[in-house]
């Protein structure tokens, strides 16, 4: 369900310097004040504007524009590297004091392109049911604060599904290997369907079909419908059935996840 919180914030200085304070607004957020959040879900916050440095108060921001992937280069084939840019407008924000949950302060994702902050719950290979780190609400009651605005909300474990890794970020210029380039989908039923969209644009990415008994996971080689790797941002799934054979998904779990990949 959609939901929106005019919430009034405000700016301080920018990234890129500006000193005139601004009014930011939150004008969408995936949960609302008494809501029941389904575990391993995520939360997704939209603002009006782009999010200052100050505002976020945190203990970093690590962009991830300025991190270089060094990988063979393929066009010279002389034995040298080439950097594979990673998107300047994804950053991880650490330890931010303008999120808090349960009066901690959260690390989350950030995207200036679309204003929007994305809090999930952090997995990796090694950790594919979650790392500890990043949006992990209390088993009881909750409450997230939004600068001076606060959300609470109680969890229900429904959700068993984990992206993995979560978020997904390039780490090998070899994106033509499958085998590399992909996320997966664990703890699945037998007979499970998969929708993604692009949470910040809207878009309907792909549709993966899970029939297999015997293995809990559905990999994703982060193509979309026409075959062609997919962009970074945020993202949505939902899984459920199409139980009246129409192409229709009677969806019974959704979440966000992150990818970071080089766009050029």
């Amino acid at each position: 369900m959609i939901k929106y919180l005019p919430i009034l914030l405000f700016a301080g200085f920018s990234f890129w310097g500006c000193e005139d304070k601004s009014e930011l607004e939150l004008i969408y957020s995936s949960i609302s004040n008494g809501d029941i959040y389904d575990m391993n879900s995520g939360v997704l916050l939209k603002f009006s504007e782009q999010i200052t440095s100050d505002t976020f108060d945190a203990e970093s921001v690590e962009n991830f524009g300025d991190e270089g992937v060094q990988v063979a280069d393929t066009i010279d084939v002389d034995g040298s590297l080439q950097s594979l840019g990673l998107p300047d407008y994804l950053s991880v924000v650490n330890n931010s004091n303008f999120i808090t949950l349960n009066d901690q302060p959260q690390t989350f994702l950030y995207n200036s392109k679309t204003n929007s902050c994305l809090l999930i719950g952090i997995t990796t290979e090694l950790y594919p049911n979650g790392t500890g780190e990043g949006f992990v609400p209390n088993q009881d009651n909750n409450q997230l604060k939004i600068g001076d605005e606060q959300i609470d909300f109680t969890i229900e474990e429904d959700n068993p599904i984990h992206v993995v890794p979560n978020f997904y970020k390039t780490s090998s210029g070899f994106i033509e290997n499958q085998s590399i380039r992909q996320i997966r989908f664990t703890n699945l039923s037998e007979n499970v369907i998969i929708d993604i969209y692009r949470a910040d644009y809207d878009y309907y990415a792909k549709r993966l079909i899970h029939d297999d008994p015997e293995n809990g996971s559905l990999w994703w080689d982060l193509t979309d419908f026409n075959n062609e790797g997919v962009s970074s941002g945020f993202y949505m799934y939902r899984a459920g059935t199409d139980t009246l054979d129409n192409g229709f998904l009677n969806h019974s779990f959704s979440g966000y996840f992150s990818i970071a990949v080089s766009d050029e």
